[in-house]
């Protein structure tokens, strides 16, 4: 997979996607909590995988910011920067800033290099620092400077080119989409209730929701195994929606074509976009999955699933839908 920068194509080695950008990343001005001002960037999950992402780092870590990406998260949390909605610890002062932030990278370079480090804190995963002794670097700080903890996230791209290596860090406003909780589904139920629905109907529709009924009844005679796992135990099948249920109007979502029987694991991964499927039944794989992930679950990008129940018309209709609204793709980072 590749990437264009600034008309310069490199070719995405890897990545690390959904960072949480916390109070120990963002400057004294933008935290919420009683944080330090550090800088450093948390990454979580295996300690050894993380340091791998960086080739261990046995050479200099290159990593670079793209002013055009730092321009339109600022664009993207105009609002927040305008009219905050947390307790930052300049507050009264963040709409002016932002004016600030934009006039100055407007007139800074595009690409923005600094070197990475390890941090020596000791954590389940790694922090990781600017690499320029103790001189600020004030590539690295734009980082911290724009972006808000707890609305924002960051995707480290490792990009390869020339056979060099170098790592694009990518903030993003906004935080990745999750599944509905259950207090959220209750209130979706609960509405359907006072919907005008007939009684039938609103059974059908919530029955559908919650994974038994016609619906679920129906996938699972056309299909009963997980296409992964090959499991068949229907206590351990999820009825999956292809178009997303809170999506999907009444009638799509009871239609059993609207959808496939997985074991939880890759319920979870389709429901939330990480793999999806070409109307021949090969798999795509979102570049939001790490090499390390993938490997471990068994997920070969092209790979024919065949196990999965017949694409026929009505499936590739929601299946497009899926691969279009669902599936997270590189420019989604």
């Amino acid at each position: 997979m590749e990437i264009t920068i600034e008309n310069t194509v490199y070719e995405i080695k890897d990545v690390l996607c959904n960072i949480t950008i916390a109070d120990s990343a963002v400057k004294s001005k933008h935290k919420i909590g009683k944080g330090n001002g550090e800088r450093k960037i948390y990454l979580s999950g295996n300690v050894e995988e993380r340091i791998s992402f960086f080739d261990n780092f046995e050479s200099e870590i290159r990593g670079f910011v793209w002013t055009q990406n730092l321009i339109e998260y600022l664009i993207k949390s105009k609002s927040e920067y305008k009219n905050p909605t947390y307790e930052y610890k300049d507050r009264k002062n963040m709409p002016k800033e932002y004016d600030r932030l934009m006039e100055t990278l407007r007139k800074k370079n595009n690409i923005l290099m600094f070197k990475v480090k390890k941090s020596d804190v000791t954590h389940a995963g790694i922090y990781i620092n600017q690499d320029s002794g103790k001189k600020t670097d004030p590539n690295w700080n734009l980082i911290g400077n724009i972006a808000l903890p707890r609305v924002s996230r960051l995707s480290i791209l490792k990009l390869s080119r020339e056979g060099k290596i170098s790592y694009y860090f990518k903030v993003t406003f906004g935080v990745a989409e999750e599944e509905n909780s259950e207090e959220e589904i209750k209130t979706i139920l609960e509405k359907l209730e006072k919907s005008k629905l007939k009684p039938a109907e609103k059974e059908a529709v919530i029955q559908a929701r919650i994974g038994q009924g016609t619906y679920r009844r129906k996938l699972l005679e056309e299909t009963s195994v997980c296409p992964f796992t090959m499991v068949d135990d229907e206590h351990l099948l999820i009825a999956s929606h292809i178009k997303p249920w809170k999506k999907s109007a009444n009638r799509e979502k009871k239609d059993p074509k609207n959808g496939f029987v997985f074991t939880p694991t890759y319920d979870k991964l389709f429901d939330r976009g990480y793999i999806s499927f070409t109307d021949d039944k090969r798999l795509i794989v979102s570049p939001w999955l790490s090499k390390y992930n993938c490997e471990r679950l068994g997920l070969d990008e092209g790979k024919i699933i065949e196990k999965l129940p017949v694409i026929d018309e009505k499936r590739r209709i929601y299946l497009a839908y899926h691969r279009t609204h669902v599936l997270k793709k590189l420019e989604d980072l």
